[in-house]
């Protein structure tokens, strides 16, 4: 890994790349939404507003130009990318929400909260609220639209489940659940299948049609907070022990590690292309992953 670029800031809880401007979206746990232009980091922030609560998801919405934060009032929050004004405000959970998701095709937003449900909203309609999934019995960290099936969403819970739902259902059609031994705080997508971490600081591997389980990354030694995958030879992860980790999907083998001592735990990570951005208890990191480099690199699971 080369380190880009390091900026201080308060504890980020949430980051976004823009698809195809130099824009990061930041969500931070004071109360802070930012976009950060990136190619140098210098000066403030194109866009910064404070709403009061801590801001635990942030995505971009490049087909309406707009951000959609959600933060711990429940609400979403979403914002026009060229005047930053607010268009809308939606009452979404009765709980802090906890992850986003937007859909690459259909005008859906997915928001996953403490409430212990999963949600659909479609803006094309006054942002309704079109699925409802319950059945998680513990907050829902983090849940995804499935990138390989328009219809699917994978969601995953501090109750050790990992669930599959369908649009337009309201009960799961797939279910693990006793995923990990302690709670799943995120899920994620590779070529390979579903990903999914926990805070058994173990990272897992399951085949996308059938769930059944393939292989455990395992390294960490604190709780996982993000996963991201780099092409389709590698993840990326992030801790709570302070470190970002990139493995090989191959043999399940960690190849770098990233310690920023300093910043404090990790807490979010997103990738695009090889650039990887990672939120720290104390500001955010901007990573250029050499995957030319990654292949000649030896094991270090054992740090």
């Amino acid at each position: 890994m080369e380190n880009k670029l390091i900026r201080a800031t308060e504890r980020v809880k949430s980051v976004d790349w823009h698809p195809t401007l130099p824009w990061l979206a930041l969500g931070l746990h004071s109360g802070g939404i930012e976009v950060i232009e990136t190619t140098t980091l210098e000066g403030p922030p194109l866009f910064h507003i404070d709403i009061g609560h801590p801001v635990r998801a942030v995505r971009f919405i490049p087909r309406q130009n707009w951000l959609v934060a959600g933060a711990d009032d429940g609400r979403l929050h979403v914002y026009e990318c060229t005047s930053w004004t607010r268009v809308a405000l939606i009452e979404a959970h009765a709980d802090y929400i906890r992850s986003l998701d937007v859909h690459p095709t259909l005008p859906f937003v997915l928001s996953a909260g403490d409430d212990k449900l999963v949600k659909t909203w479609n803006w094309d309609r006054e942002w309704t609220n079109e699925d409802t999934f319950a059945g998680h019995e513990h907050y829902v960290m983090s849940a995804k639209f499935h990138p390989r099936d328009p219809s699917a969403v994978v969601s995953g819970s501090l109750d050790c489940s990992l669930r599959v739902w369908k649009v337009g259902t309201e009960v799961p059609t797939q279910v693990v659940l006793n995923a990990h031994e302690k709670g799943v705080d995120c899920v994620g997508f590779v070529d390979a299948g579903i990903v999914t971490g926990a805070d058994d600081t173990s990272i897992k591997l399951w085949d996308e049609k059938t769930l059944g389980f393939i292989r455990s990354f395992d390294g960490h030694r604190g709780n996982i907070t993000a996963l991201s995958s780099v092409s389709s030879k590698w993840l990326v992860s992030s801790s709570e022990d302070k470190t970002v980790r990139i493995w090989s999907l191959e043999t399940g083998k960690a190849v770098a590690r990233l310690e920023e001592e300093s910043l404090g735990r990790a807490w979010t990570l997103t990738s695009r292309s090889t650039n990887v951005a990672v939120g720290f208890d104390c500001g955010f990191i901007l990573i250029d992953v050499q995957t030319s480099a990654l292949e000649q690199a030896p094991s270090i699971s054992h740090l």
